[in-house]
């Protein structure tokens, strides 16, 4: 028994040693936890909502409370821990200690240092239209907005974005991203539907409320009548210009053209009405006659490509506003603006604070911001290619055009992002330029050339015989009659030429069109030979070609003739030759070669040797004499298509008369003098 009770002893005494310990309650959790609270923040110093929190012990366990004891409060033991805070891919850790009843801790996810994206907002419709004139505002999750520079927005903190689209002051769009969706550069915004209101370019709002500040001033009333009334005169059109756009009387069409919402859109064009079946046009469902339609809009049923009442193209010069283009009102606003300045005392604090009024530029009617560095000519360049590119791609569709209509949208396509902003212009300029002349050089179309020149018999060419300028007149008329210039509008003065003579017509049509020229004392001399400094003037003037500085042949006289000369020589219509003499008579061989390669006249070399057996040919030419291939070109018609750059010759008229193929005969006669 007193064993029993010496143990009992012992023990109390042992626990009367022991620290003192109060096992209090705080809810359902002992005093010896504290609470860890956790805030996890950008570069920014903004906290970041949605980040994941997991905490780690000493030892590398995952002790994170399965459920926040606050909104991003943990009760944790008394303790070491490391506390790990993901979002989107970023991550940041801190280790700390738990050891009393409150604990702090921050982490900072680094995301702006190596992850800043800068971008643009692009708005399509459900084609995938560009829609210009719409506003976009950037927000990060706090409803902070993102200020723009130029067009181009730049992020640099993971999180939520909202992106808002307005027309006007109409939101049509709102729509949130992710940091990470706009590492390409661009986000891309479709706004469902077909029509939005477009709003009003700066170019207007910008002039009118200049304007508007002149007509406030205290000096206005000084201002002799008449600039006041033709000012204000104008300020009221740009001003119901301004409101028509705030009223949606503009508005985005589905083809990339500004359409009043007055008509459908159905089938590549607008109607007023729903429908037509058998002689009634139909409006939700009720038939009208043509003049029932008439009494009961006031207006008569209509179907049109372009739109009714207000429209406007890119240079604003093409389309209407009560008969006169937009520009034409804004640019008449400036000039009245002006005019009232300059009528003001010189002490007038409008004359010192707003100055002299510029016109606007084409980016200012159109709204492009991120391209003030592109001078207004090069932006005028690119809307008007654009046009030229649009009117081409829709010239033909079949399969053969297909490879060319693509490579023309495509570029097209690539204008208009880069006049958005999204892209160099210059560079989509150039390479709009290149699909357009691919275009026009392969369009397979068939084109004819007829002959123009002669053998002085049927079986004789004589490439190495002079050449009269009668014979040079009559070579003239014949490229000038192709070319749809065969009436002369004048009389021959020339003393040697009578109306009788074979060659009257030709000397009438060479003279009258400046071609060729008399001699002195009145004559034409039409006997006389042609010099080689005379056929190449001839040559140039055919082609348009201008004259050129220098002097190679070190010409001592015929000044005159120097300047085609060099050009002749530097075009490669003639050789480097130490002997050229200018006076030398010209060969029929030479005037061949000559013109042809003055007016463009190639030869198709695989064509000819492959056809020469009913082409039209000579006895006195076969293929060793220098000229030959220009002869044949000379005096053969035929037709031939443009493809990679190149004319392939396709038919040639036999020496019967007849195409030597049926479905290449007669294509479009091409006009070899401009």
């Amino acid at each position: 028994m007193k064993k029993y009770i010496a143990l009992i002893l012992t023990g109390l005494m042992l626990i009367s040693l022991m620290p003192f310990t109060t096992f209090a309650y705080y809810g359902d959790y002992y005093s010896d936890y504290g609470d860890l609270i956790v805030s996890v923040m950008g570069d920014d110093r903004y906290p970041i909502n949605g980040a994941i929190v997991t905490i780690y012990d000493s030892n590398g366990s995952d002790v994170t409370p399965s459920g926040y004891y606050n909104y991003n409060t943990y009760r944790l033991p008394y303790g070491y821990y490391t506390v790990v805070a993901t979002y989107m891919g970023f991550e940041a850790r801190e280790m700390v200690m738990v050891d009393s009843s409150t604990n702090y801790v921050s982490l900072t996810l680094s995301t702006s240092n190596n992850y800043k994206y800068t971008f643009v907002v692009n708005t399509v419709d459900g084609n995938g239209f560009d829609i210009k004139n719409l506003d976009t505002r950037v927000y990060d999750q706090y409803d902070r907005e993102i200020t723009s520079v130029g067009g181009l927005y730049t992020i640099g903190y993971a999180g939520k974005y909202r992106v808002d689209v307005y027309s006007g002051y109409k939101l049509v769009k709102s729509t949130y991203f992710d940091y990470s969706d706009i590492k390409s550069g661009t986000l891309t915004v479709n706004i469902d539907g077909g029509f939005y209101a477009a709003d009003a370019p700066r170019a207007l709002t910008d002039t009118l409320r200049i304007a508007k500040n002149i007509r406030r001033c205290g000096d206005y009333g000084s201002v002799s009548p008449e600039l006041r009334r033709n000012f204000e005169s104008n300020l009221d059109i740009v001003s119901n210009i301004v409101d028509d756009f705030k009223d949606g009387k503009f508005s985005y069409a589905y083809n990339g053209r500004y359409y009043d919402k007055y008509g459908k859109y159905y089938n590549g064009y607008y109607r007023n009405y729903d429908s037509y079946r058998n002689g009634y046009y139909y409006v939700n469902g009720i038939p009208y006659s043509y003049y029932e339609f008439y009494k009961k809009f006031g207006y008569y049923p209509d179907e049109y490509d372009k739109g009714r009442g207000y429209n406007y193209t890119a240079d604003w010069y093409l389309d209407k506003y009560n008969g006169l283009s937009m520009r034409y009102y804004v640019e008449a606003l400036v000039d009245a603006a002006n005019a009232v300045l300059g009528d003001m005392p010189i002490s007038s604090l409008c004359t010192r604070d707003i100055g002299h009024l510029k016109y606007p530029s084409i980016y200012d009617y159109n709204g492009f911001d991120t391209i003030g560095s592109y001078d207004n000519k090069t932006v005028k360049e690119a809307n008007d290619l654009i046009a030229e590119a649009r009117k081409l791609k829709d010239k033909r569709s079949d399969s053969y055009w297909k490879k060319y209509s693509d490579a023309l949208q495509k570029a097209i396509d690539e204008t208009n992002k880069a006049l958005k902003g999204n892209g160099g212009l210059k560079n989509a300029v150039a390479n709009l330029k290149k699909a357009i002349d691919d275009a026009k050089k392969n369009d397979g179309k068939l084109y004819t050339r007829r002959a123009y020149m002669k053998g002085i018999t049927s079986m004789t060419f004589s490439p190495s015989g002079t050449l009269t300028r009668a014979e040079m007149a009559q070579i003239i008329a014949n490229l000038l009659s192709q070319s749809g210039k065969n009436y002369s509008y004048g009389a021959v003065n020339f003393n040697d030429v009578t109306e009788n003579s074979w060659y009257y017509n030709a000397v009438r049509v060479a003279s009258n069109y400046g071609i060729m020229v008399g001699r002195p004392g009145g004559n034409f001399d039409p006997q006389g030979l042609v010099s080689k400094e005379e056929l190449i003037v001839i040559a140039a003037r055919l082609g348009g070609h201008e004259a050129m500085a220098g002097n190679t042949f070190q010409i001592k006289e015929h000044y005159w003739s120097v300047p085609y000369i060099e050009r002749a020589l530097n075009s490669g219509w003639i050789s480097m030759d130490q002997n050229f003499n200018p006076s030398e008579k010209i060969s029929r061989g030479e005037t061949a070669k000559i013109i042809n390669k003055s007016i463009g006249y190639g030869a198709d070399k695989e064509y000819i040797d492959k056809n020469i057996d009913t082409m039209t040919t000579f006895d006195d030419v076969d293929r060793t004499n220098p000229y030959y291939y220009e002869i044949v070109v000379a005096t053969n018609t035929i037709s031939y298509q443009r493809t990679d750059s190149l004319r392939i010759w396709r038919a040639h008229v036999t020496q019967n008369g007849t195409w030597s193929d049926s479905n290449f005969g007669n294509g479009d006669l091409i006009s070899p003098i401009k």
